[in-house]
């Protein structure tokens, strides 16, 4: 699991609580059973899967509510660049 700073993730989450109770918070709860999960490594050469833990419902929540119209177009770029940040 790769580990980014928490404004990818959990801050999110943090900021928007509705992004943990509804459809979305899967996302959340994938990341949290990876992160509990005794199977997890931090050795990349041993890994057989790699998770980029981001939250792209919890940002477009935020977007949306701070851009609106502009908010999924802005969600659409962070999602790209996340992972080279």
């Amino acid at each position: 699991m790769y580990d980014l700073p928490a404004r990818f993730h959990t801050q999110l989450a943090r900021e928007q609580r509705r992004c943990i109770s509804d459809q979305y918070g899967t996302e959340i709860r994938i990341h949290e059973t990876l992160l509990a999960s005794p199977m997890r490594t931090l050795d990349p050469t041993q890994a057989e899967f790699f998770f980029v833990p981001i939250y792209p419902e919890c940002y477009l929540f935020r977007a949306n509510q701070q851009h609106g119209k502009e908010g999924l177009a802005m969600t659409n770029r962070w999602a790209r660049l996340s992972p080279k940040l």
